[in-house]
């Protein structure tokens, strides 16, 4: 049973630096915010597992803040990909468009994402759908 895909050279060093500078750039003019851990009544800060802010692209920030053209590059990728995960030499769950989240996820120097804590592993009946 796969959990993941991995896309070697997905994205061009030059769409990889526009986003980097995107990200940067909503971070700061539509505010991003701290990255918690846990779910409902358990979510909290906490830097000593993880260290990062969070902005969200889909849904977008208004286009007047950073570089909407890179983050609509980002999500026409994001889309092909989709697409070709979805193909059926591949068997995997369908990924409906609107049902996918993406973000930018800045990490300041030192920052870190020490474990992957918002899902228990018997997952409590929440269905993975491969995200």
């Amino acid at each position: 049973h796969r959990r993941y895909v991995v896309a070697p050279c997905w994205l061009t060093d030059v769409e990889i630096t526009r986003l980097q500078m995107d990200a940067v750039n909503v971070d700061r003019e539509h505010g991003g915010i701290e990255c918690t851990i846990g779910a409902g009544v358990t979510k909290r800060f906490n830097p000593a597992v993880r260290q990062s802010r969070q902005c969200t692209i889909y849904p977008p920030p208004s286009n007047a803040v950073g570089s909407w053209k890179a983050r609509a590059g980002l999500l026409d990728s994001v889309n092909t990909l989709r697409c070709e995960l979805g193909s059926a030499f591949l068997k995997l769950p369908h990924l409906e468009p609107f049902a996918t989240e993406l973000n930018y996820l800045l990490y300041p120097i030192g920052g870190q994402y020490a474990r992957h804590l918002d899902q228990p592993y018997a997952d409590h009946g929440w269905q993975r759908q491969c995200r």
